[in-house]
């Protein structure tokens, strides 16, 4: 009985512990979308973007932020789909750990990334990086840009040319 006792002490301890430690929780689309090809074709805005800055609160706002930065800039380099153009800076929302959005900081500025996104958000409002959208670093994204290169930019170059 102290045995059993002693097993379930530890195990409301332990759910206690851990349920009460805020974290995001979702799947990755690269575990659902295998390949860049489903990747993309389920994903709104596609682009290659350079962290540029990184905001810093200004008003008493009640939500906690990373080191307490509001929103980071990103310069798209290469849009591949969607509403975005090559050049073009993008407003983020910064994400505060548990929420599920990307989150920079001082050192990441300079960063470059392969993005998927949700549509172009309304005027005021900014766009996220969800933490599981299938969204990566551009070290670890070699065969998505091989795959995006060849395939996609080739065709809007064709289209363009047509028009």
């Amino acid at each position: 009985m102290k045995k059993l006792f002693g097993i379930l002490t530890v195990f409301l301890g332990t759910l206690l512990l851990v349920s009460s430690v805020p974290a995001c929780s979702c799947i990755d689309a690269r575990d659902v979308y295998d390949t860049p090809q489903k990747l993309y074709d389920i994903t709104p805005t596609v682009a290659l973007v350079k962290l540029v800055s990184l905001q810093k609160q200004t008003d008493n706002d009640p939500y906690y932020k990373i080191d307490g930065y509001v929103t980071f800039k990103m310069i798209v380099e290469k849009a591949y789909k969607g509403d975005i153009k090559d050049g073009e800076e993008l407003t983020f929302e910064q994400g505060g750990g548990a929420d599920c959005i990307w989150a920079f900081r001082q050192p990441n500025i300079g960063s470059e990334f392969l993005v998927y996104l949700g549509s172009k958000p309304a005027k005021d409002e900014l766009w996220e990086i969800p933490t599981c959208s299938g969204s990566i670093s551009l070290a670890e994204a070699k065969t998505d840009i091989t795959f995006l290169d060849k395939n996609i930019a080739k065709k809007k170059r064709a289209k363009r040319s047509r028009h």
